[in-house]
């Protein structure tokens, strides 16, 4: 004796495609998605734990009401066992749309600066086009 199920799962599937369709796209996207997190999880991880010692970042900062003396920073450091850059900046309130704009000087020694060429001139082009005043104003 035939099962008479074959009949009816070719004509329900056939009948009923369009929500066959959409649970499977649904299912390929969200696994492909899931793919791309793990594997981008591991390179980024590598990738941000490489860049402390690479660009030699910061470890933290703070602020004195004025310039500090040689024989006051060499104390610091050899108390405390920690170096100390000068890493001065200038303020500039509602320079664009009402943000305060922080620049800092060139930097040599701590925070070094990692931006690839084309990004960087992708970044420029765009800001300059955005924010600031148009020649002529």
């Amino acid at each position: 004796m035939k099962n008479p199920l074959r009949k009816r799962f070719f004509r329900e599937l056939k009948q009923d495609f369009g929500k066959y369709a959409v649970i499977f796209l649904f299912i390929t996207l969200t696994i492909g998605f899931i793919s791309g997190f793990l594997v981008a999880d591991n390179s980024m991880t590598h990738a941000y734990d490489e860049s402390f010692e690479k660009y030699n970042i910061e470890d933290g900062n703070f602020e004195l009401e004025q310039k500090a003396d040689a024989v006051l920073l060499k104390k610091v450091e050899t108390e405390n066992d920690v170096v100390l850059y000068e890493n001065f900046y200038k303020e500039v309130p509602k320079a664009i749309a009402n943000a305060t704009l922080r620049i800092f000087g060139e930097r040599n020694d701590i925070n070094l600066v990692c931006v690839m060429a084309e990004h960087r001139r992708r970044t420029e082009r765009l800001h300059s086009t955005a924010c600031l005043p148009k020649t002529g104003n």
